[in-house]
């Protein structure tokens, strides 16, 4: 809401009748009681935004999107790529550079976002997750508007295109979503079996985490994609760079890369071959986890990979 008055003579007015009152207040104060307000709005900025990104804090994101339940939230996960790249090229000033691009995206900050979610009618909020690359978003509305909002993001980080002016690789993203009721039925037949002394808690956390799996799932493909056409293309690029190009991706080694390159449908290969070893891994972890809420959530990650 606009609060600010457009004539200055009348914000000048406004401004000098502030003064003195805001004098008064500051000649009331000792030095220990503005030290204490001092340390709590320093403590409020610590908690509640990320000191390189500016965005939201992990600690605001669980407690946001706990309050946003029951009004069709939608839970949008993103993962940064090539930031360890970028830190051993240029340094962790150039990542740090690198992330707060991507987070003014995320964060609906840039000309070209403000104007495309004021089109869309689209309202959401980011977060920084982690200290490395994962960021939050916290949107209510229509799957579809969520959905689109995703596909621009990806657009206007890939429009950045090389990292550094000295980097062999383009800034890229991976992203995964999940919306509220998606997991409806499966939540209540876990909870009816399991007593939770916070069911929204456990619920936000089951959805961020789903999300989070999308992200890796769509991560390894992209990642994948991009090792088999520079190997293709250029093997002394992909020497160079092979460290990085598979770095944190799930299950990918030489092997694979191989049987891609020479398939002649690699959509159709690259998505089977993922999710066989990603469903191997996963099955693995289903045996040997002991948690009630762990073994859950890898059940429906089993399930995300049929989809």
């Amino acid at each position: 809401m606009e609060t600010r008055t457009a004539d200055p003579d009348l914000a000048h007015e406004a401004a000098n009748k502030a003064n003195p009152i805001v004098t008064a207040i500051k000649e009331t104060l000792t030095d220990e009681t503005l030290g204490m307000i001092l340390n709590l709005a320093e403590e409020s900025v610590r908690v509640n935004y990320d000191k390189v990104t500016g965005l939201y804090s992990p600690e605001k994101f669980e407690a946001d999107g706990i309050a946003m339940m029951g009004a069709n939230l939608h839970i949008l996960i993103t993962d940064i790529g090539y930031l360890g790249y970028v830190n051993e090229v240029s340094g962790h000033s150039g990542g740090d550079e690198y992330k707060r691009r991507v987070a003014n995206i995320v964060g609906g900050k840039t000309e070209e976002m403000k104007m495309f979610m004021k089109d869309n009618e689209i309202e959401s909020k980011g977060y920084a997750l982690t200290r490395g690359d994962e960021m939050g978003i916290l949107m209510e509305g229509s799957k579809e508007k969520a959905e689109l909002l995703a596909t621009k993001i990806r657009e206007e980080v890939e429009k950045i295109g090389k990292i550094t002016p000295n980097s062999e690789l383009n800034a890229s993203i991976s992203i995964g979503m999940v919306s509220e009721d998606e997991f409806g039925e499966e939540l209540a037949t876990f909870f009816a079996a399991h007593e939770s002394s916070d069911k929204k808690l456990t619920t936000f956390k089951f959805l961020a985490r789903a999300a989070i799996f999308r992200s890796e799932l769509d991560k390894v493909k992209e990642r994948l994609r991009e090792m088999v056409t520079v190997q293709k293309n250029d093997p002394e690029k992909f020497e160079r760079l092979s460290i990085y190009l598979g770095k944190g991706v799930i299950g990918v080694d030489e092997k694979l890369r191989k049987r891609l390159s020479e398939s002649t449908d690699y959509e159709a290969d690259s998505e089977t071959l993922i999710k066989e070893i990603i469903r191997g891994r996963k099955e693995i972890d289903l045996q040997e986890a002991t948690d009630p809420l762990q073994k859950f959530m890898i059940e429906m990650e089993l399930k995300m990979l049929g989809e």
